[in-house]
């Protein structure tokens, strides 16, 4: 690696200690999304050069694309990994209403089948990506990890989301400036009834949104599916303001939505909880 400014050479000291914690524990098996936190703890756990099991689990919670850029990255560190296709809807028991334990059902039923898995493969524990501050933020799906043991690594040793973005630059992990994810469920009020058609409806129309330009788009659903909030980054709110409000209502117009709104909060994660 070049000459380390000041910087740089705390990243690589706290990146190097995360190394060591992740070498004591011997074996893992990792729930791997794709976004930056699991994929730096995946890329450490590859570095401590322990026996290592990436699982993700995919389902129409997700975009296609996740799945195919997580596979993309697992290959090409060689890492070995399981890809689980899941039905949440039809699989996940009381979930389809869209509750406020709804984190909580569905870490429940996928760590669940980790911990059957971990067992399997002779692994000696089960980690996953939260970071520092997402134990500051409301995430009932903390209290699943809790009950089957699993590990945080970048929460234990301190990193905070922008910890972990800087790590991810610094090491040339591509996907380090990539926007934080959640699942289409969060797209919609609590205690609604959600159908397939629902999600597949979310994501065509943020995918609209990202193929005009946008880095990012998450749109929110309110009151009776007619009612959709945009949520922007700053400079994005910048474009759609000055060059893309028109493209936009034309391109969404054929999902139905009656009223559309440019949140003038921005992106944020847990909008929904407020």
């Amino acid at each position: 690696m070049y000459p380390l400014n000041m910087n740089e050479t705390k990243i690589v000291e706290k990146f190097n200690n995360l190394i060591d914690f992740i070498k004591v524990k011997e074996s893992a098996l990792v729930a791997f999304s794709g976004g930056v936190d699991s994929s730096l703890l995946v890329y450490a756990c590859m570095r401590a050069d322990i026996k290592l099991l990436a699982v993700n689990f995919h389902s129409y919670l997700y975009d296609k694309q996740e799945l195919l850029n997580a596979i993309s990255f697992l290959k090409n560190y060689n890492i070995n990994y399981n890809i689980f296709p899941i039905d949440p809807l039809n699989d996940i028991e009381d979930i389809r209403t869209n509750p406020k334990n709804r984190c909580y059902l569905c870490k429940k039923y996928l760590f669940r089948d980790l911990n059957e898995l971990k067992t399997i493969s002779n692994l000696r524990h089960i980690y996953d990506g939260s970071n520092k501050d997402d134990m500051q933020t409301h995430r009932p799906g903390m209290i699943a990890l809790k009950e089957y043991n699993v590990i945080s690594p970048l929460a234990e040793l301190g990193y905070t989301k922008q910890d972990v973005r800087d790590a991810a630059k610094l090491y040339g992990l591509v996907m380090h400036n990539k926007p934080s994810l959640s699942c289409f469920m969060t797209r919609f009020e609590y205690d609604k009834e959600i159908t397939i058609g629902m999600i597949k409806k979310i994501n065509h129309t943020e995918k609209s949104l990202i193929q005009m330009g946008l880095t990012s788009a998450r749109c929110r659903v309110h009151g009776d599916d007619t009612l959709l909030r945009i949520e922007l980054s700053d400079s994005d709110m910048i474009q759609v303001v000055h060059t893309l409000k028109d493209q936009i209502l034309v391109s969404l117009d054929k999902f139905g939505y009656k009223y559309i709104s440019i949140d003038l909060a921005g992106s944020r994660s847990g909008s929904m909880d407020l």
